[in-house]
């Protein structure tokens, strides 16, 4: 994991080097990838967003989310909403037993002032990492996801995603399990996350021929 902290960076730097340090990644640079370089506003509605999709497919997660949405007042996902919720309330939103637990330990972190995520954004990641990982079921994966998603960090790379391993494999070695991902990955830095949206947006479109 990077140490970089909340600066905002260029996209069109970032995409002019990544065509100029990997002429196999620039070919399938057509555009700019969709998304933007803005911080979401609500960081910890966007956390328990990841933590109900870890494992799962976007689709599955998006239903999974809205269920829970639809359980809280005002469909606002906010800590004070959530603490209202019991287990069998997660349970009906289709949430498994280990991620509501790291739910609810993360709002009594935010209601408690134990953990602030608005500080976040003057943290560098492994100090946001140090601090996630306190919470029993937010590993690695997520915090890469939130430091991607939700912080916009330019230079995260999430080794074990299964799309970004597949888009690499078909990419470099033609479906091949041998594949040195920090190799390939390292030429990518310091956008590394860029780097990550295109392979994302990549595998989305072939699977879906």
């Amino acid at each position: 994991m990077s140490n970089s902290s909340g600066k905002r960076f260029d996209i069109n730097e970032a995409i002019s080097h990544l065509q100029k340090v990997d002429p196999i990644l620039s070919t399938i640079i057509s555009d700019k990838p969709d998304y933007r370089v803005y911080r979401k506003r609500n960081s910890f509605e966007s956390l328990v967003r990841i933590i109900v999709g870890q494992q799962l497919s976007s689709k599955a997660a998006r239903t999974i989310y809205n269920r829970l949405k639809t359980s809280v007042i005002e469909n606002r996902i906010t800590a004070q909403s959530l603490s209202y919720l019991d287990e069998g309330d997660f349970t009906s939103a289709g949430i498994s037993r280990m991620k509501t637990r790291t739910i609810r330990i993360l709002v009594n972190e935010v209601i408690s002032g134990r953990l602030v995520l608005e500080q976040f954004v003057e943290m560098d990641d492994v100090s946001i990492s140090n601090k996630l990982t306190r919470i029993k079921g937010i590993g690695p994966w997520t915090i890469q996801m939130y430091l991607m998603f939700v912080l916009c960090r330019p230079d995260i790379f999430p080794e074990k995603d299964t799309g970004i391993k597949n888009a690499i494999r078909k990419i470099y070695a033609n479906g091949s399990h041998q594949v040195d991902f920090k190799t390939i990955s390292d030429r990518w830095r310091p956008f590394r996350t860029v780097a990550c949206m295109f392979l994302w947006k990549y595998i989305d479109k072939t699977v879906t021929r």
